[in-house]
């Protein structure tokens, strides 16, 4: 037998098992490492437009616009947790302490918060929910 006959199917179930693997773990769990960095992101950008002292720069639509940013990452980050992830993963974030189903819902208050202390002890909440 000829050495192609055995290498084709082969590379075939290789590439198979390559493709599944790279679909349903690889692209969920990079999902979720992107939405918790800009998760991140977004709380901190907002931390830092609340803190403003001067008002006229805070009614000009700029916390309006990372409220939604804030809300819409924090729906995305529970529905990508219940939904995308692999039961392996989620597992192995709950061992890790990491919740980000409970840092969703602490966005969720976050992004309705004014007052800039406040608003500081829910972004510690909501980082070390993220990054324990």
């Amino acid at each position: 037998m000829e050495p192609i006959y055995i290498a084709a199917p082969g590379c075939f179930l290789l590439g198979a098992f390559g493709y599944v693997i790279f679909q349903f773990w690889m692209r969920p769990i990079l999902r979720y490492r992107r939405l918790k960095k800009s998760a991140s992101t977004a709380v901190a950008s907002y931390l830092d437009t609340i803190n403003v002292s001067n008002k006229d720069m805070m009614d000009n639509g700029a916390v309006e616009s990372k409220v939604k940013t804030i809300r819409k990452l924090s729906g995305d980050l529970a529905a990508c947790f219940h939904d995308d992830l692999p039961r392996w993963y989620t597992l192995l974030l709950t061992r890790r302490s990491e919740s980000p189903v409970d840092a969703s819902k602490h966005m969720m208050v976050f992004s309705s918060t004014r007052d800039y202390s406040h608003a500081r002890n829910r972004a510690v909440r909501i980082s070390r929910m993220l990054f324990p």
